[in-house]
């Protein structure tokens, strides 16, 4: 069974030029509403009221979490190892300063 890869599966659900106004701050309030532009050249593409807004923040929030989660999960027997081999390393050299037998 081929193994479906979670980043493409929630790629589409991910509001690149959204992200991208909020990132690079985009944006202005105009009349109570929110306009997102799509780069410098300040074109709008998109106004929202705030109560919308908030709730496109939150979704988009919802999935980078979703995002590092998995990220996270995928690094994080390599991570431990990293941290493992450092404290022993650091453990020896102490050890070794002290005349003790490494660990």
């Amino acid at each position: 069974m081929a193994r479906i890869n979670r980043l493409e599966r929630i790629g589409p659900f991910i509001n690149n030029k959204f992200r991208n106004s909020l990132a690079y701050g985009t944006w202005a309030i105009e009349n109570q509403q929110v306009v997102l532009f799509e780069n410098a050249k300040l074109v709008p593409f998109e106004k929202l009221g705030i109560g919308d807004f908030l709730g496109k923040v939150k979704g988009q929030n919802l999935l980078f979490g979703y995002l590092s989660s998995i990220i996270f999960r995928k690094n994080r027997d390599e991570f431990l190892l990293l941290v493992d081999n450092a404290c022993r390393a650091t453990t020896n050299a102490l050890f070794l300063k002290y005349g003790l037998p490494p660990f």
